[in-house]
C-alpha cells in the first residue's frame, strides 16, 4: 500500500497546486504493457495539517469601568448601535468630598455633604454592536456594556495533540471550506487556545467579511506548516513505507522489477521527500503489493 501523507482540501481547495511541468510530464509508458513509470524530481513541499470545525461569531468584548462610581450613558447611544473602536460611551461620575473647615461655627446643614464631580470616560475597545447598556453603580473593574464584534470565525479543536508542535511558530493563514458553501478562501491565524476545565484546545482563524457564512456551519482549514524547497521528491502513488523509511519499484531496461530501499521525508498530499535513489532510474507509478515481494 502506498504512503498517504497530508491531506488537502475537498471542493476545490487542495492546498498548493501542481507546478507547471509536473509528474504527467515526466511518466514514461509504452503500449507494450511496460506499466507507467516516473524518475525522481526537484519540487517544494509542502508540510501541512488539516483542522476541522464550526463557524462561530465572536463573543462579546466587555467594557470594564476604569473606576468605582455612577456610570451613565453617552447620550442618544443605545442597545444595538454600532460603535467604533474608542469611540466614548459613557462616563463614570465621582462625587470627592469637598474639604472640611477646621471648625464649624454653626450646626452643619441637612443632606449629603458638599462635593467635586469627577468625570471618567469609558470608550469601546473594539467595534460592533452595544449591549448592556444602562446606568449603573459600577465597581472597578466591573462590567459596564459588551460590545459585539462584526463577522465569524472558524473554532477548530485540535484532536490530535501531536499537532500542536505545528503551531509553535503559527502560520499567518490558511485555505478554507466552508461544507456545502465557498472554498479555496484565505483565513487569517487567530489564536491557539487552551481550555482548562476539559484540556481542550481550540484552533481560531477569521474568516473574511466579504465571505458567506454562518453560526453552526462546519468549517475545513489547511494551514501549511512547513516548506522544504526543491527536494527529491516521488508521487504518493510510487512510495510505499512510512516516515523515515520506505520502498519503490525499480523497472530495469530489461523490464524486470526489483524493490529499492529510500528514505522518505516530508510529504504533502500528493508528494513525498524521497532520498537514496539514483535519479536515473525508472520507478514504477502505480506498483501493485505484489511487486514488492520480489
Amino acid at each position: 500500500m502506498a504512503i498517504l501523507l497530508g491531506a488537502g482540501l475537498s471542493g476545490g481547495c487542495s492546498g498548493p497546486q501542481e507546478p507547471v511541468g509536473g509528474p504527467a510530464g515526466g511518466i514514461t509508458t509504452s503500449g507494450s504493457g511496460r506499466p507507467a513509470t516516473i524518475r525522481v524530481e526537484r519540487r517544494d513541499i509542502y508540510s501541512t495539517i488539516r483542522l476541522e470545525g464550526i463557524v462561530e461569531a465572536y463573543d462579546a468584548v466587555p467594557v470594564p469601568a476604569a473606576k468605582a462610581g455612577n456610570f451613565v450613558p453617552t447620550p442618544g447611544l443605545a442597545n444595538g448601535r454600532p460603535v467604533s473602536v474608542g469611540d466614548t460611551i459613557g462616563k463614570i461620575e465621582v462625587c470627592v468630598p469637598a474639604a472640611t473647615p477646621a471648625a464649624t461655627p454653626s450646626p452643619a446643614p441637612e443632606g449629603p455633604p458638599p462635593c467635586t464631580i469627577t468625570r471618567t470616560n469609558v470608550t469601546a475597545p473594539v467595534g460592533g454592536l452595544l449591549s448592556g447598556l444602562y446606568p449603573q453603580a459600577v465597581a472597578a473593574g466591573a462590567p459596564v456594556a459588551a460590545v459585539q464584534p462584526p463577522g465569524f470565525h472558524a473554532k477548530l479543536p485540535v484532536v490530535e495533540p501531536a499537532a500542536l508542535f505545528s503551531f509553535q511558530n503559527p502560520p499567518k493563514t490558511g485555505k478554507a471550506e466552508l461544507v456545502g458553501g465557498p472554498a479555496g478562501f484565505v483565513v487569517t491565524y487567530e489564536s491557539l487556545v487552551y481550555v482548562k476545565d476539559s484540556g481542550a484546545v481550540n484552533v481560531f482563524a477569521s474568516i473574511p467579511a466579504d465571505v458567506p457564512a454562518f453560526a453552526g456551519l462546519r468549517a475545513i482549514v489547511v494551514f501549511v506548516t512547513n516548506v522544504k524547497d526543491k527536494v527529491p521528491t516521488l508521487p504518493l502513488s510510487a512510495v510505499r513505507g512510512r516516515a523515515g523509511s520506505g520502498q519503490v519499484v525499480v523497472l530495469e531496461p530489461d523490464g524486470r522489477k526489483r524493490t529499492a530501499g529510500v528514505t522518505i521525508g516530508a510529504a504533502d498530499d500528493a508528494y513525498v521527500e524521497v532520498t537514496g535513489l539514483d535519479p536515473a532510474l525508472d520507478v514504477v507509478l502505480y506498483p501493485l503489493e505484489s511487486d514488492f515481494a520480489g
